[in-house]
């Protein structure tokens, strides 16, 4: 049995059967009991709409959360296929300064290894040509010599006392030393 209006007003018939009873205050109570069945039942109602609502707004969050899943794993695979391709352009990145790196060495070694010949080749010819000078050096100053001794002996008696007495021997040591950087410079060529 529903408590509505109707179920009430049935009820005051009960009472007003029974005879016993104070008219005023039966019908104040019932009024009350009348007043208050209306206010539970717009209640009643307005519950219910708002149960309605919300079960409309959990269908639509409950679709909200199912596309705010679709974009967030949507978006996912969207980051890690940027971070595929921007590893990727790292590795080709670092694969070409590598070898930019590699080719650089190996010209600097070519560089240098050029270079060190270059300077080996000039102190070769640095030294041949110091080589030349000193050997051209020796040989005028043995022409020079040899002049001066010839020199000497065409004068006849030359008074040698001013000359010192290991003359002889001193000149013997630097006529040997004359042959041996021939004979050495002789080897080197």
């Amino acid at each position: 049995m529903a408590l509505d209006p109707e179920y009430l007003h049935s009820l005051g018939l009960e009472i007003a059967k029974k005879k016993y009873y104070n008219a005023s205050r039966v019908e104040t109570v019932i009024e009350e009991l009348h007043r208050r069945a209306a206010q539970l039942v717009a209640e009643n109602a307005s519950l219910q709409e708002k149960l309605e609502s919300l079960s409309y707004g959990r269908a639509e969050i409950g679709e909200a959360i199912l596309s705010a899943k679709t974009i967030a794993q949507q978006i996912l695979v969207e980051a890690q296929d940027e971070a595929d391709r921007i590893v990727a352009e790292a590795k080709e990145t670092a694969a070409r300064l590598s070898a930019e790196a590699e080719t650089r060495q190996r010209q600097a070694i070519e560089s240098c290894a050029q270079r060190e010949q270059d300077a080996v080749a000039h102190v070769r010819d640095f030294y041949m040509n110091l080589r030349e000078q000193y050997l051209s050096s020796i040989r005028t100053l043995d022409g020079e010599w040899q002049r001066f001794l010839r020199a000497l002996g065409e004068e006849g008696d030359v008074p040698t006392d001013g000359l010192p007495a290991d003359l002889d021997e001193k000149l013997g040591a630097i006529a040997s030393q004359f042959a041996s950087l021939a004979d050495e410079s002789s080897d080197g060529e």
